[in-house]
């Protein structure tokens, strides 16, 4: 079986941070890397040895597909499959649109694993208004090509039945990234942390409050870790630039005492992000796929949830929660006081129900997967398990030379790539310098352009030099026969010539023998 999955890129890429984030307008993980988590766990579970995976680099819904483009996914794939998040929003309506418009153009099966939208405080549990249509038909185009959605939670559920859904078009699967994992056995913690536990906080910088949330867990914990999820805080992390739509109060800058002293973090592959949550005695923020990618590896977590699309998620996996701006407005929000709150039990004892209710959810349309009988992958598991990706991106420090000389090197590319920085290149005085200063991107698109219009110039003037060619063969011919005709026509004139002397030679003759006879006569 062939399918198309919506992802950026395959579990086992080891493509470099510095590449991953630089690539398209959010990297290849689509402005945040908590979305490589449900995303990798799809592509592992569909994984079966009969079955190949392509991901679609979210070309998809980046852009309007051509109808050939959207006829070549017909004929070279027998399912497209797409793990969404929080996509009924907006935010994303523009996206929605054009996946909707390929999905409505295909006769392939459409699944989608999983969705979740955004729904307002007093709304009615209707989704915001301005993707409601959008939602509508982008649901409506996934069940013309599959029995079912999933979607994360009861929230997202019910919105979708007030638009018009039937109760079972719409199935809850929570989050497959919470099922990505080879460890069943109960979450368990200790009884308390102190200021020595090994904490990490998974930051919302969008969120009010956050500024006076993360210092006063830093005070009271000094050592605390910080695991960014945005592209903003990779660039603080790879380049050094200020994070300048954080809020005070949480690290933003190379001063910040968190990157002086190496304690923050981004993971472009979710393999050593859950191999350093693992080693984690506790994570808590607002960040929902932070808390999953901990949970899934077996370090407590907490959500403190700030909307529907982390509020549904945590209550259908049953995972300690509670609102932001409750805790804090409560102050009751340093990890000890959540630590405290934290009970498992609920957790433990459904998650293999949330499980089975996902697998079944694949089966029933179509898809099998790795827990069937014999489907198990070993061959993959192996290289997964074997594979190395890029490591955490952290902050420069004295201590790790090679990711500075990493970080150098992808910047340095070549030394032609110098005559094109938009900044910072070397610019001659002499007025006779005529360098454009153009970005690296544009020029290489300004070349793709000048060899497109050559390439067409050239073929234009092959087809001109074949006629010309042709031409001057006739020309050559008919060269040749004048030639011929010429020398003809001069053989001809010397046999005239000849033939005229001649006869001029017979008349005088003959007129001086008539003249000689005239004499004798006269």
């Amino acid at each position: 079986m062939r399918l198309l999955l919506r992802a950026g890129r395959p579990p086992h890429d080891e493509t470099s941070s510095e590449t991953a984030v630089a690539w398209s307008g959010g990297g290849n993980f689509s402005s945040n890397t908590g979305n490589m988590l449900a995303s990798d766990a799809v592509y592992r579970f569909l994984n079966t040895p009969d079955t190949s995976i392509i991901c679609d680099a979210y070309v998809p819904e980046s852009r309007r597909l051509t109808l050939s483009e959207i006829e070549s996914i017909n004929s070279d794939f027998d399912a497209y499959v797409l793990p969404l998040s929080n996509a009924l929003r907006p935010g994303f309506s523009r996206a929605l649109e054009n996946l909707t418009y390929v999905i409505e153009r295909l006769n392939i099966p459409v699944i989608v694993p999983c969705v979740g939208g955004n729904v307002l405080p007093g709304s009615e549990g209707q989704l915001r208004e301005g993707v409601r249509d959008i939602a509508y038909r982008f649901v409506r185009a996934v069940l013309d090509h599959s029995s079912s959605v999933g979607v994360r939670g009861d929230i997202t559920r019910t919105a979708l039945l007030k638009l018009g859904f039937h109760d079972d078009e719409i199935v809850v699967v929570g989050t497959p990234a919470l099922y990505d994992t080879q460890d069943d056995s109960a979450l368990e913690k200790t009884d308390s942390i102190d200021a020595e536990s090994l904490l990490t906080i998974d930051l919302n910088s969008d969120i009010e409050g956050m500024g006076t949330f993360y210092t006063e867990n830093e005070r009271r914990y000094p050592t605390i870790s910080t695991v960014f999820q945005t592209v903003a805080g990779a660039n603080l992390l790879l380049w050094g630039m200020e994070a300048r739509s954080f809020p005070e109060g949480i690290p933003r800058t190379v001063r910040s005492a968190a990157y002086v002293e190496n304690r923050l973090r981004l993971f472009t592959n979710p393999k050593p992000w859950k191999e350093y949550l693992k080693e984690r005695d506790f994570v808590f923020g607002p960040r929902i796929h932070g808390a999953v990618a901990a949970l899934a590896v077996g370090t407590p977590a907490y959500v403190l949830t700030v909307d529907s699309r982390t509020k549904e998620i945590a209550e259908y996996h049953s995972i300690p929660n509670k609102p932001f701006h409750e805790a804090l407005a409560s102050g009751s929000f340093l990890a000890g006081d959540l630590y405290e709150e934290a009970d498992y039990a609920a957790f433990n004892s459904q998650k293999s129900q949330s499980k089975e209710n996902f697998l079944t959810f694949l089966t029933a349309n179509g898809l099998h997967h790795i827990d069937e009988p014999g489907q198990e992958n070993k061959d993959y598991q192996l290289l997964l398990d074997r594979f190395m990706p890029a490591p955490a991106v952290t902050p420069l420090t004295p201590d790790d030379p090679s990711a500075l000389a990493q970080r150098l090197n992808w910047l340095r590319q070549d030394r032609d790539f110098d005559h094109w920085r938009p900044f910072g290149a070397f610019r001659p005085e002499t007025s006779l310098y005529r360098g454009k200063v153009e970005s690296p991107q544009k020029a290489i698109t300004q070349l793709c352009r000048r060899d497109e219009i050559v390439t067409h110039q050239l073929s234009a003037q092959r087809h001109e030099i074949v006629a010309l060619a042709r031409r001057i063969e006739r020309l050559q011919t008919s060269n040749e026969q004048y030639r011929r005709d010429i020398g003809e026509l001069r053989a001809t004139e010397a046999r005239i010539d000849h033939d005229v002397k001649g006869l001029e030679g017979n008349i005088l003759i003959r007129l001086t023998r008539k003249i000689k006879r005239m004499i004798k006569r006269g």
